[in-house]
C-alpha cells in the first residue's frame, strides 16, 4: 500500500461514515463471519444474533448527532464521576470499583453521543493495558476515526440499542481485514468501563482476538492474547498499526532531548500517542513496566494530561510535568510522521 493511501485510507472510511451521500451500507459489505462463544478470551457472536439479523438488510441512514432515547435493557448502575481530573493524581493502582453489571441485550455502542472517549474504556484486565492506552488515544484526536472501523450493519429499530456490530481491523500487512460480527452478550464484560452505555473497546478487543490476523498480538489457536514475555516490548505499537493501518514508529527516550519530547507529546492533538514506563520509576508514576495514553500536552504550563487504563473510566485522568514524566518513560510510540 502506497504511503499517500496509507494516510488517506482511515479518513476515507470515516468520510463516508459521518459525511458521504451515499448510504451507510456502502462502507462494508455484510460480514459472514460469525464467532462461535466461548467462556474464556475470544469475542464471539450472541445466541440471540439470528433474531437481530431479521431479513439481512442494514441501517441505511441515522442521524450521528440526533438521537432518541435508547430503549433500557440492561442492569447496573454507573459508578463513574464525569468530572475532568485535573491535578495530578497516584497512579498504577487497580481500581477499587468493579464495572457496572451489564446483563442485557443490547445497549449503545459508544453512549448515547455516539461519539468515543477515552471514559467508555477499561483495562479489568491488567496484562491488556497497552490495548485501551492504544484504544483511548485513538479516540481522543477525533472521535469519530474510531467510528471508521464499525459498520451498523444490522437492521436494529434503534442504533443505540445495538446486540451485535461489525467491526474491522487491519492485519499485519496492513490491509483492512473483512469485518467480524461482534456481539454485545460477548463484548460487553471485558474492556468497558460501563458497558450499559458503550461497549466499543470490548468489540475491538474481542475483534482482535477473533481476527487471526495478527499473529503477534493474538495466539489463534487458544484464542488469546500472547503472554506478556512475548508481546509487552511491542505490544502499542502493534495495536496501533491494527487499529489504523497506519505504520507506527517506536521512541527510545534515552537519546531524546527537550525539544524532540515536547514534539512527540504535542502529537496528541491530533492522533495517538502512547508511552509506556520504565521498569522502575522514580519520580510521578508509581508502578514499572506500565502504559498509559497521552491526552494533551501544554507547552505554557508544561503539564503533560495522561490516562490510566488499570484505573479505567473518566476518572483516569491525571496529569505531570512533561520533564518529570520523561525521566520515567522508557518508551513512546506514535504514527509515523511523513515530511
Amino acid at each position: 500500500m502506497s504511503m499517500t493511501m496509507q494516510i488517506f485510507l482511515p479518513f476515507l472510511l470515516l468520510n463516508r461514515l459521518v459525511l458521504g451521500s451515499s448510504p451507510l451500507s456502502t462502507v462494508f459489505q455484510l460480514s459472514t463471519t460469525t464467532v462461535t462463544p466461548t467462556t474464556t478470551e475470544t469475542a464471539t457472536a450472541a445466541t440471540n444474533l439470528d433474531s437481530a439479523l431479521t431479513d439481512g438488510s442494514r441501517i441505511v441512514s441515522f442521524n450521528l448527532t440526533s438521537h432518541s432515547s435508547p430503549t433500557s435493557t440492561s442492569t447496573g448502575t454507573s459508578t463513574e464521576n464525569t468530572s475532568a481530573v485535573t491535578s495530578a493524581a497516584p497512579t498504577g493502582a487497580d481500581t477499587t470499583v468493579a464495572a457496572p453489571q451489564a446483563s442485557g441485550t443490547s445497549a449503545p455502542i459508544a453512549d448515547s453521543s455516539f461519539s468515543p472517549s477515552c471514559g467508555d474504556l477499561w483495562a479489568n484486565k491488567q496484562s491488556e493495558d497497552w490495548l485501551f492506552t492504544t484504544l483511548c488515544p485513538w479516540a481522543n484526536g477525533y472521535p469519530r476515526w474510531p467510528l471508521s472501523n464499525l459498520d451498523y450493519a444490522l437492521n436494529f429499530t434503534d442504533p443505540l440499542n445495538l446486540p451485535a456490530i461489525n467491526v474491522s481491523i487491519y492485519n499485519e500487512s496492513y490491509i483492512l481485514n473483512e469485518p467480524i460480527t461482534m456481539s454485545y452478550a460477548g463484548a460487553r464484560a471485558d474492556g468497558n468501563a460501563d458497558g450499559n452505555k458503550a461497549w466499543w473497546g470490548g468489540a475491538f478487543r474481542n475483534a482482535i482476538l477473533s481476527s487471526n490476523s495478527n499473529p503477534r498480538l493474538v495466539d489463534a489457536g487458544k484464542g488469546q492474547f500472547n503472554p506478556p514475555e512475548i508481546i509487552r516490548e511491542e505490544a502499542g505499537g502493534l495495536a496501533l498499526q491494527a487499529l489504523t493501518g497506519m505504520f507506527y514508529t517506536k521512541e527510545d527516550l534515552g537519546q531524546c532531548d527537550k525539544l524532540l519530547w515536547e514534539s512527540w507529546l504535542d502529537d496528541a492533538r491530533s492522533s495517538p500517542v502512547v508511552i509506556r514506563s520504565k521498569p522502575n520509576t522514580s519520580n510521578g508514576l508509581e508502578d514499572g513496566d506500565r502504559y498509559f495514553s497521552v491526552i494533551s500536552f501544554s507547552r505554557d504550563t508544561s503539564l503533560v494530561r495522561l490516562w490510566d487504563p488499570i484505573a479505567g473510566g473518566s476518572t483516569a485522568y491525571f496529569e505531570m510535568d512533561s520533564k518529570v514524566l520523561r525521566t520515567d518513560v522508557k518508551t513512546l510510540w506514535h504514527l509515523t510522521r511523513y515530511v
